[in-house]
Formats: structure tokens, C-alpha cells, sequence
């Protein structure tokens, strides 16, 4: 059963199934966040367990794909440590019949993978470990997101349009002037419009919403994401390997082609050399 099981997860085919599951499953989650974005958009200020307990268990009919998705990710994730594994052994166990960099050229696919499950680990730690908060916040206001940390709004900057004419007046960009305190720091930092901060592990980012009145209204979210370092290593090691792996593409063709022109050598080589005789013909007694 074990190895059937493993012989299961261990097909590409496993892997294509999976993968067009997923895919059809996001299709149908697109749909279901731009027909009730009441149920979903509070997913991005809040935890994931947080988010279910207030808003989620009460819409199923909604969110069942987003149930649905995190089991086809687990069942890619098996599937892809497992290819992997598998991959991993055959290759060490003939470590010793390649140098260096064939043997690199060939388990670089297998590092890729596993980079692959660490940014899926990774996301799935942002998700529901650490903290995320929205504030809508005003200048003088302290905040306190954590028992560690604080934060007061020393200033708030509004950056308008003066022109074109359609747009005067209309809100350009908004910054904020925040006094950070945790236990052991403290500091003046300035977030502005799609450039976040970080801070001892904290980011902040100002987001533009309105009011129920349609007046725009500033908003800090500030978040502690545990898997944001583990993504970012992840990532980064992936793009490095992804690189250096295709960029060896001209030359091991190169070096194909070579072994295939002495091969077509050696095949004429051994065409031309005339086979051995059968034998000779033997005489008939007189």
C-alpha cells in the first residue's frame, strides 16, 4: 500500500493532474472574490484562523474552494518532495560517476524544488502565524498593534493633483509621520503610499480606502510575518539556480554535439573495416 501510495506521488502525471486542479480551483476563486468581495477582502487584514472565525465559517457555500486549494497545494507539496527524493537518491547514489559540475547541473532541478517548498511553507507561515492589523489612523493618535510595540502619528501629509483639470484636487499621495517605540528602539519613520516599511520584524503599509461618505480615508496595516524572510531566501536561491542552470544550456549542447560527431566517427570507422571471414571453403577430395 506504502509503496503504491509513493509510486502514485512519485509520477509527473501526479504532478499534471495536480497542477490542473489548482489552476481550475484559482479560476474558480477569482470569480468568487469579485462576486462577494465582502467575504474575502477582510482576508488580507486579518489571519487566516481570524478570518474564518469571524467571517468564514459563516459563508461555506463561498469558501469552500479556498478549502478545496489548500488541499491540492498539501497534495502538490507531497508530490513535489517526493519527485524530489526520489530524484535526490538515484542522483547521489551515482555521486561518484560524475565531476563536479555535471553532478551540480543535475541536482540543480531537485534544489529548485525544494526552494519551491519553502516558498509554500513560507506563505502558508504569513498566513496564519505573526500579525496583521488594520488601523485607520489620524495625526496624534497612538497606537499599540502589540504589548512590544507602539506607535504615534506625528504628521499626516496629503499630496494633491493641481493639474490636469479632471484630476485638480483629487489626492496624489499621503504620507505619514510615525514615532516607533519597541522595548529596546525607537525611531521616525515615514510610509507613504506603496513604499512600505520594516522595522524590528514589523512592515507598514498605508493604504488608501474611503469613507462611507466617499471621502479618502488613510489606513495602517501593520503586519509581523514570520514567513517574509524564509520566501525572500527561497526565492532569491531559486532565481540564482534557475540562472546558472540555464545558462550552462550552450555549452552542454555544445559539448552533445561533440560526442555526437565522434560518435558518427567511430560508427564509419567500424562500417569500414570489412567483417572477418567466415571461413575458407573446403575442397572436395578428388
Amino acid at each position: 500500500m506504502l509503496r503504491r501510495a509513493w509510486r502514485i506521488f512519485a509520477a509527473v502525471e501526479t504532478s499534471f493532474w495536480l497542477l490542473l486542479l489548482v489552476s481550475a480551483t484559482l479560476a474558480c476563486g477569482a470569480y468568487a472574490m469579485k462576486a462577494w468581495p465582502t467575504v474575502f477582502q477582510p482576508l488580507n487584514n486579518l489571519l487566516l484562523q481570524d478570518w474564518y472565525d469571524t467571517v468564514g465559517k459563516k459563508h461555506w457555500e463561498k469558501i469552500w474552494w479556498l478549502c478545496l486549494l489548500f488541499l491540492l497545494l498539501l497534495l502538490l507539496g507531497v508530490n513535489t518532495a517526493v519527485c524530489t527524493w526520489s530524484r535526490l537518491a538515484a542522483l547521489l547514489a551515482r555521486r561518484r560517476s560524475y565531476d563536479r559540475r555535471a553532478f551540480l547541473l543535475r541536482i540543480s532541478p531537485s534544489i529548485i524544488h525544494l526552494c519551491f517548498l519553502a516558498v509554500l511553507t513560507g506563505h502558508l507561515l504569513s498566513e496564519v502565524s505573526g500579525y496583521n492589523r488594520l488601523f485607520t489612523v489620524q495625526q496624534g493618535q497612538t497606537l499599540h498593534p502589540s504589548e512590544e510595540l507602539s506607535l504615534t502619528v506625528l504628521e499626516v501629509h496629503t499630496e494633491k493633483y493641481s493639474s490636469p483639470e479632471m484630476l485638480a484636487g483629487r489626492v496624489k499621495n499621503r504620507s505619514l509621520l510615525l514615532h516607533l517605540h519597541a522595548r529596546d528602539a525607537e525611531a521616525r519613520q515615514e510610509v507613504r503610499y506603496l513604499e512600505p516599511i520594516l522595522w524590528k520584524g514589523y512592515t507598514f503599509h498605508l493604504k488608501m480606502t474611503h469613507s462611507e461618505e466617499g471621502a479618502p480615508q488613510a489606513k495602517l496595516q501593520v503586519r509581523q510575518d514570520p514567513g517574509l524572510l524564509l520566501i525572500g531566501l527561497a526565492f532569491g536561491v531559486m532565481l540564482c539556480f534557475l540562472a546558472w542552470y540555464f545558462a550552462q544550456y550552450p555549452e552542454a549542447a555544445k559539448h552533445q554535439e561533440i560526442r555526437a560527431q565522434r560518435q558518427e566517427v567511430l560508427n564509419g570507422s567500424s562500417e569500414s573495416v570489412s567483417p572477418p571471414s567466415s571461413g575458407l571453403q573446403r575442397q572436395r577430395p578428388p
